[in-house]
């Protein structure tokens, strides 16, 4: 049994939908060039085309998926994709899976988006590894964070807008009167219109931020209602049957979206918590006169680079040690 890595999986649809294009004709001499030296790579991604290539008659070729897709940028990380891999490592495959991969292939399934999907006659099924930003067929915006899914059945952006939620995503829905944007997740349903909102499941609550526009926030066992605006926040606690909506909406909790926290006037210590608390991480300010000095600056990029940018913004000294980050000296600017 092979055990493949979200980075893998996304690159395997990739090069199996290039496949499908090659073997349709429809495919630009770069791509060309590109599936051509993968095939040749190893003997393993040669089976696999032979196999494509073989049940390419048998199988349906067309599917509407719900959701669309961008061929520019996503071929413009799949070139980056394949020519990583070519460096560095090949994907060996189960006959197993090279025959899923078959029907990937055929059926067009995501070839182009880090997604797990399952597609069938009775709607869809997303779940995804890492953070993943994607279209569904009614134009509304959905970036699902890591480990989070979601499902619809086959009438979605029909006849109804439904969809369940497990984990975390965030929504920029398409405005539709006709028909709501309604999220089931844990007991609570969400509806809206047209608006940007984030939505997070735990185990025991439900947190909902909108960013634009308005949103009804249900919970169905008891029909308990709250309307929230912009900039305004709800957690529901799915046992106990209550709503907390006098929270402040922390932009920063988008992080995981946007990979750029923001801050104006704020103190030092809130800002290091801030820090903290996105990537669960310990920070030691070992000169305490800084704690209260106040800052605003944007930090985008990855958790050691949004350290290094604060650190040199306050002229400050950063080592790391067991995931804990010691910052010294520095300057209240």
């Amino acid at each position: 049994m092979i055990h493949l890595i979200a980075k893998s999986y996304m690159e395997l649809n990739d090069y199996i939908s290039l496949m499908h294009k090659k073997l349709s004709g429809n495919i630009s001499p770069e791509e060309l060039d590109l599936i051509d030296r993968y095939i040749v790579a190893n003997r393993d991604n040669a089976l696999l085309f032979e196999e494509i290539r073989n049940s390419y008659n048998v199988l349906e070729p067309e599917i509407e998926l719900p959701f669309k897709l961008n061929r520019e940028t996503d071929f413009k990380n799949l070139k980056e994709s394949i020519e990583t891999t070519e460096k560095s490592k090949t994907i060996s495959l189960s006959p197993k899976f090279m025959r899923w991969g078959v029907a990937a292939a055929i059926l067009f399934i995501a070839g182009f988006f880090a997604l797990n999907p399952f597609q069938s006659s009775e709607g869809f099924d997303y779940s995804v590894a890492k953070p993943t930003q994607f279209s569904l067929a009614d134009n509304s915006e959905v970036w699902l964070n890591s480990g989070a899914r979601i499902t619809g059945d086959e009438a979605f952006s029909k006849t109804n807008r439904s969809i369940h939620l497990e984990g975390e995503a965030y929504f920029d829905v398409h405005r539709d009167e006709a028909l709501p944007f309604v999220i089931h997740v844990n007991g609570v349903e969400i509806t809206v219109l047209g608006t940007a909102f984030n939505v997070k499941a735990y185990k025991n609550f439900v947190e909902v931020k909108v960013e634009e526009g308005k949103v009804q926030v249900k919970d169905k066992d008891i029909g308990g209602i709250e309307i929230l605006t912009k900039d305004m926040m709800t957690v529901v606690d799915v046992e106990r049957h209550g709503f907390s909506t006098d929270l402040v909406f922390d932009k920063n909790s988008l992080y995981w979206k946007t990979g750029r926290l923001t801050f104006k006037d704020s103190p030092i210590n809130q800002i290091l918590q801030t820090i903290e608390q996105t990537f669960d991480i310990r920070i030691e300010l070992l000169n305490p006169e800084l704690a209260d000095c106040k800052l605003s600056g944007s930090f985008g990029g990855s958790q050691n680079e949004i350290i290094t940018l604060f650190t040199d913004q306050i002229s400050g000294d950063l080592s790391e040690s067991q995931n804990t980050y010691f910052i010294r000296n520095g300057q209240c600017k």
